[in-house]
């Protein structure tokens, strides 16, 4: 009997160890022990204008989370060790048969001495009953960015903005004003006299930064193919309370909105101009636009409407309800889209806005303009006299940027195709960036 009692104790050990299942049900959850290294790497930590991980002496301490498909917390939050390279520790899981575990980490620093989320990332890794070592590392991303007051390009009222896929060419509205544009992601600048000052509105660039077009208030639509150096005025298009333009990735296709009208598109790059009439004559806000210009996405002060077909017909997406909208981004595909509520909060579709979710992690702000990666995971929306908030879950948590801007009249935003490059004007300021 002695002699039992010794070898269930060797055994039992060695189950709690990881080295062997005693029961072959897949569907019995079995505790594990997972060895967990959280890091930010210094060339991921330049890239958003910061310190690596390890080295940023504002981190309080570092979390993980395990969560399963299902959605349940199996495992954390714990509380890791700064060690020499990276933030470990042993959290321990139940598993059933083979699943797929999220790990979520969160690194809170004191930069508003109140323990700001700063870094965030997660990684998924399958895991099964009969794992006997097990490895989790997960990279993060900076949350909390240093933003750069570009005064180079001086203070003006600021009131559009947008950028070339790779963030390093920029193209900024004053209003009233000039025409501003930047090689250099937003170091140095070019005020373009040509076009005269104007009451601009919103601006939209091609992917490579070259083609421009820019609307302003009570005047005409004006487009560039030389990245602002020269400027041609598009009578064809007409004098309009122009709001909002988008384009699709050549320049080819254009579509603008008419605060007080219609919807108007373009397909040779603003040379003649189509009234869109079966979207109505409405109070539009904010156009978006796939990458070729099949996809639209528009806002006014009551409903959301989509296109697939250039702008020739239009549905009202309802189901986002009737809200005051001023501005929409949109993935290269058009699937996924990302609209503020002004007064309210951000809302965003996987279906190209056939559905939407109302993202209650935004809070409640007064959302003026939003900006979105190619892959739509990482958003970026400024509020009227408050914060610039990110997001890196499409939309569904978001960071306050207290760095910069309580109070600011921001005005847009704009993102590079990865989401690292920001940029964003202040109505009463300068232009900001990010990323650089």
């Amino acid at each position: 009997m002695k002699k039992l009692t010794w070898i269930l104790f060797i055994v039992s050990a060695l189950c709690l160890l990881g080295s062997c299942n005693l029961n072959s049900d897949p569907a019995t959850s079995v505790s594990k022990t997972v060895e967990v290294s959280v890091s930010c790497s210094p060339d991921a930590g330049r890239s958003l204008g910061a310190k690596s991980m390890i080295s940023d002496a504002s981190i309080l301490s570092v979390t993980v989370t395990a969560v399963n498909s299902g959605g349940t917390t199996i495992g954390g939050p714990l509380t890791l060790s700064k060690g020499a390279t990276s933030w470990t520790g042993n959290m321990g899981i139940t598993v059933a048969g083979s699943e797929s575990i999220t790990f979520k980490a969160a690194g809170w620093s004191a930069v508003d001495g109140t323990g700001t989320l700063l870094y965030s990332g997660q990684t998924s890794q399958t895991i099964s009953a009969s794992d006997t070592s097990l490895n989790v590392s997960i990279g993060t991303v900076l949350l909390l960015r240093a933003w750069t007051a570009r005064t180079a390009a001086g203070q003006h009222n600021w009131s559009s903005i947008a950028s070339s896929s790779d963030g390093t060419k920029l193209a900024a509205l004053a209003y009233p004003g000039y025409i501003y544009t930047s090689t250099d992601s937003g170091v140095t600048w070019t005020e373009h006299t040509g076009t005269g000052q104007r009451s601009w509105n919103g601006i939209a660039s091609s992917s490579d930064g070259t083609k421009l077009a820019a609307v302003n208030n009570g005047g005409y639509i004006y487009t560039s193919t030389d990245s602002g150096t020269t400027w041609t005025e598009r009578t064809g298009s007409g004098s309009h309370a122009w709001n909002g333009i988008a384009s699709s990735s050549d320049g080819t296709k254009l579509a603008a909105v008419d605060n007080n009208g219609y919807i108007y598109t373009s397909t040779n790059s603003g040379a003649t101009w189509t009234q869109r009439t079966t979207a109505g004559n409405r109070t539009w806000w904010g156009i978006a636009s796939s990458s070729d210009g099949t996809k639209l996405a528009a806002v006014d002060t009551d409903y959301i409407y989509t296109s697939t077909d250039s702008g020739a017909t239009w549905t009202a997406r309802t189901g986002a309800g009737s809200r005051n909208w001023r501005s929409i981004a949109g993935s290269p595909d058009g699937t996924k889209l990302a609209a503020g509520d002004y007064g309210g909060y951000i809302y965003t579709s996987t279906d190209s806005g056939t559905t939407w979710t109302q993202q209650t992690g935004s809070g409640t702000h007064s959302w003026y303009s939003i900006a979105s990666s190619s892959d739509g995971t990482k958003l970026a929306a400024v509020t009227f006299l408050d914060y610039i908030y990110i997001s890196l879950d499409s939309g569904t948590t978001w960071t306050q940027q207290a760095t910069v801007g309580d109070g600011s009249m921001w005005h847009g935003i704009a993102s590079s195709s990865d989401g690292m490059k920001l940029a964003t004007v202040d109505y009463s300021g300068y232009i900001y960036t990010s990323g650089n």
